[in-house]
């Protein structure tokens, strides 16, 4: 929200990761932004942070040359450690997490029980795996906390970054060209809030999607898997097998992991994703009712294109489409320089970095929560199972089993339960994933509103429901 005079948003960026460099060197430079940070390490972060900017002609066609660098800086005001949560968030406007999928479980179980007493919009930059599952099990557990916050999640990460000194320095490789949000409750109120608060912070263009979108609407749990399988095919952590030089990511990407990001991207997600809302289009929020599925997973400007045609069509043109994917990945300029994840044992020797985030955030919380929830409602996806089955061998993991149980089920191996595919849920059934893809936080909020302090100052939020 937008403050008159001399009053200011107060943002809180929780973790120290590389977008969160980007985040508080931008708002930094915006007078309207105080800007709190959040971190396990605040003695390593400097109040003022350098930002090195590629400048694109168009973020949301980055394959034209020339493109250009500027450096400028911008200020953190307040930096706070995790034991210091309450006091960071006195006050605040907007909480918002620029971290690994994998620490938003850890960051709402400490956010949530400090939230202030007022209106505040509490999300993140990445709603991959679930993130409003999460946060209806953590404000559940603290009713007396959450029912003032508006919770959110954009479905693309809004940067592409790299910090050069942690802490200080951060080069900014380029936008995503659209800021998609899902937000509960659905209420025009808590929507328009923050669709403003994400307009001012990353000035750029805002869309409603839904949670479903978020989940199901999978980017990078194509986009990384398909390459890394290709890339590091093969490799085990205890076969020896090293690889001669530090390689460049996506310029990596050949036939055959152009062809699995494509297949999974464009037709194994939108089967799902199109199962998913026949499933749940008659739940009682009207949540589900009126979604446009082409419309919530565009990515960039091939989505519209491709997603005319049904998928039938696309699986079998998927050898010569594959190619223009492929293509357009290795000649991003955004992209053009990012490394693979590696590390270095010796001379002329490399391995893969199994516990980094294009693992771990895109096969346990990605790839893995789409098995379960296809598995539950009888959808078949070869290329996503082929591609778990690949990156689990080179973890050291059993994430599905390769073989069906007794009952049939492959999401249920030795390392599930360190998934958020919604068996870890103890969801099992087409009938409990309905309820459980779907949070009408609008009821939830109905049911608090038996306290009368809450119904007499909040009446405004829920007026259909009070």
């Amino acid at each position: 929200m937008s403050k008159g005079g001399n009053q200011k948003t107060v943002a809180v960026l929780c973790g120290g990761s590389n977008g969160n460099h980007v985040l508080a060197w931008k708002l930094g430079r915006d007078p309207s932004f105080e800007v709190r940070l959040l971190t396990r390490n605040p003695a390593k972060w400097s109040h003022e942070i350098e930002c090195n900017e590629q400048k694109m002609y168009l973020d949301v066609l980055p394959v034209l040359p020339g493109s250009t660098y500027e450096k400028s800086t911008g200020k953190i005001d307040k930096i706070f450690g995790w034991d210091r949560t309450a006091e960071a968030l006195q006050g605040a406007d907007v909480v918002i997490f620029l971290c690994p999928v994998s620490a938003h479980k850890d960051m709402l179980g400490l956010v949530i029980p400090n939230l202030p007493p007022h209106p505040v919009c509490v999300g993140t930059a990445y709603g991959q795996g679930g993130f409003d599952w999460l946060a209806r099990q953590e404000l559940a557990k603290r009713e007396d906390k959450g029912f003032q916050a508006t919770i959110f999640a954009l479905k693309h990460f809004p940067y592409l970054c790299k910090a050069t000194e942690y802490g200080s320095k951060v080069t900014h490789f380029g936008n995503y060209p659209c800021m998609k949000v899902a937000v509960a409750p659905e209420l025009p109120d808590h929507r328009n809030r923050v669709h403003e608060l994400i307009f001012r912070m990353f000035d750029k263009p805002v869309e409603a999607c839904s949670f479903l979108a978020c989940v199901l609407g999978a980017t990078n749990q194509a986009l990384h898997p398909g390459i890394l399988s290709e890339q590091f095919e093969g490799f085990t952590p205890t076969n020896g097998k090293t690889y001669p030089e530090h390689n460049l990511f996506y310029r990596a990407c050949q036939d055959r992991g152009a062809e699995d990001i494509y297949l999974m991207e464009f037709v194994e997600f939108v089967e799902l994703f199109n199962k998913i809302v026949e499933l749940t289009k008659d739940h009682p929020s009207g949540l589900v009712s009126n979604i446009n599925v082409k419309k919530e997973i565009a990515y960039e400007s091939s989505s519209p294109v491709i997603l005319a045609f049904p998928p039938s069509f696309l699986r079998s043109q998927s050898w010569w489409i594959s190619k223009t994917v492929g293509a357009a990945l290795r000649n991003n300029m955004r992209l053009y320089n990012v490394k693979s994840p590696m590390k270095k044992l010796g001379e002329n020797k490399f391995v893969p970095v199994v516990q980094s985030r294009m693992f771990i955030d895109d096969v346990p919380y990605g790839l893995c929560v789409l098995l379960g929830i296809a598995e539950i409602v009888g959808v078949e996806m070869p290329t996503c199972k082929r591609m778990v089955y690949s990156l689990q061998k080179m973890m050291g993991k059993q994430y599905i089993l390769e073989t069906p149980n007794a009952q049939g089920n492959i999401v249920c191996g030795r390392d599930v339960g360190e998934t958020w595919a919604p068996q870890t849920y103890g969801v099992h059934t087409p009938a409990a994933l309905k309820d459980h893809m779907v949070w009408d936080r609008a009821a939830d909020l109905a049911k608090y509103a038996s306290n009368v302090d809450f119904r007499a100052n909040n009446a405004h939020i829920l007026p259909s429901k009070l």
